[in-house]
């Protein structure tokens, strides 16, 4: 028996919505109904979640006195597991798109947490088809029943993909602690449109800029560049832009169209841009430190600020960024440095920057030191910033042969189903050989592209 997705009739106390305009300037939806994905009532609890590691998982009466909690009764569902274990639905076919829904209800309590000794777990929802998913860390310091109320938006990508919310088929439960939780009354919270899963630009100037900056939107196809300055020139900036989304599509025209809006912030002040990345993180109830370098790109929203002496400047940073935005769109995996996305950035970077390669390139070929081997450089890990010449050129060295392009768009489609831009595993099947067979070939197109005669 597959995972029941029913529907419950709206009522002003299930209703706690965040109401903000979209991307698309959407009429609001009619007023909709709250989707049950699971409250326990009905037998066959194996025919709807399966578990994973060490957990144990039961129907169980709710005692009287449930305290309060709408939502709460009949029947619960005991999980009883350590760090590691999970428990998630089983694959629901015609499933929902979710991208409609504003935030997950939860109604649970965790026995026996306290503030010395919180439970912590995470709540996933993963994509059909490949591994990917979307999570938000969960920690309760006290136990009773709480209702949990989490919005989508706020929902960070995991395991280096970035899957879109209607790819979505599965809710699951992964536990970090030891863990005694009793859930209930499972539901889905539909927002005032289509794509209410999704950051709003309201959202995104809120907690860039805060409610009281003065702020601009700028818009061209898939882009849209939020800004507290005044300087940022919008229509040669959008013309970077969009020369840069042409040549994507040129080069990967095997990718598909942009999942939803590519986020490009620029901050008037380069401490307001570095600031905001740690207070980012809170609302997806994770940590991090700023940014250390110059442009940054995260959960499909490129970032940089201007220049103090020049805020006029289209930086070739913008440019840079707003790729890794663009490929986190088309690919689904996420930017974390690897090797395909600072290419790509690197590459169309130069188109602004107009920066000759050549003597980075040369330097390269003649100091072997310069350079990393391939099968270490192409594993999907990050790259440092002095191996961007080299990642930039193996794209172009792909690109530049029609066999060799399109074995290579087999690869970078075979990438989005592994969630991965790691080339180690694909470079046999599709280009032919192992990383390091193909180095010498790699390094002979340089020779000959750049001029060098190095041996």
């Amino acid at each position: 028996m597959d995972m029941r997705w029913r529907r419950l009739a709206a009522s002003p106390a299930l209703f706690v919505l965040l109401v903000a305009p979209t991307l698309g300037r959407q009429e609001p939806l009619p007023p909709a109904e709250a989707l049950v994905l699971d409250d326990f009532e009905e037998p066959g609890l194996g025919g709807r979640w399966e578990a994973f590691g060490e957990l144990k998982a039961s129907r169980v009466p709710v005692p009287e006195g449930s305290g309060g909690v709408e939502g709460v009764s009949g029947t619960a569902l005991l999980v009883d597991g350590g760090p590691g274990a999970s428990l998630r639905t089983r694959p629901i076919p015609d499933g929902p798109d979710l991208s409609r829904f504003d935030r997950a209800v939860v109604r649970v309590n965790a026995r026996g947490a306290s503030a010395e000794d919180p439970v912590v777990f995470e709540v996933h929802f993963y994509a059909a088809g490949r591994r990917a998913w979307r999570w938000r860390k969960v920690s309760l310091d006290r136990d009773g029943w709480q209702e949990l109320r989490l919005p989508l938006a706020y929902f960070r990508p995991g395991g280096g993909t970035s899957p879109s919310w209607d790819e979505v088929d599965r809710l699951g439960f992964h536990l970090r602690t030891d863990a005694e939780l009793v859930l209930d009354g499972l539901e889905l919270v539909p927002g005032d449109s289509e794509d209410a899963a999704e950051l709003s630009v309201d959202q995104l100037l809120r907690d860039a800029f805060g409610p009281e900056a003065e702020t601009r939107v700028h818009r061209r196809g898939p882009f849209v560049v939020l800004t507290d300055s005044p300087d940022v020139p919008e229509a040669p900036l959008l013309d970077a832009l969009e020369a840069m989304g042409r040549r994507t599509r040129e080069e990967f025209p095997n990718l598909p169209e942009p999942t939803g809006p590519v986020w490009l912030l620029i901050f008037a002040e380069d401490d307001d841009y570095r600031a905001f990345w740690p207070r980012f993180a809170r609302r997806f109830a994770g940590e991090m430190g700023p940014p250390g370098s110059g442009g940054f790109t995260a959960l499909g929203i490129a970032s940089a600020s201007c220049l103090p002496d020049d805020p006029e400047a289209v930086r070739p940073v913008f440019v840079h960024e707003a790729s890794h935005a663009l490929m986190d769109r088309m690919l689904g995996v996420a930017s974390e440095g690897n090797w395909l996305f600072e290419a790509l950035g690197t590459r169309y970077q130069l188109d602004v920057s107009g920066q000759d390669l050549g003597p980075i390139v040369r330097q390269g070929l003649a100091d072997p030191k310069a350079r990393s081997p391939l099968e270490e450089l192409l594993d999907g890990e990050p790259v440092p910033e002095t191996r961007y010449w080299q990642v930039a050129t193996v794209v172009d060295w792909l690109l530049d042969d029609p066999g060799r392009r399109a074995a290579f768009h087999l690869a970078v489609d075979a990438m989005r189903s592994r969630g991965s831009t790691d080339l180690r595993p694909l470079a046999p099947e599709f280009l032919g050989g192992d990383l390091d067979e193909l180095e010498p070939e790699w390094l002979d197109w340089l020779r000959r592209s750049y001029g060098d005669d190095t041996p």
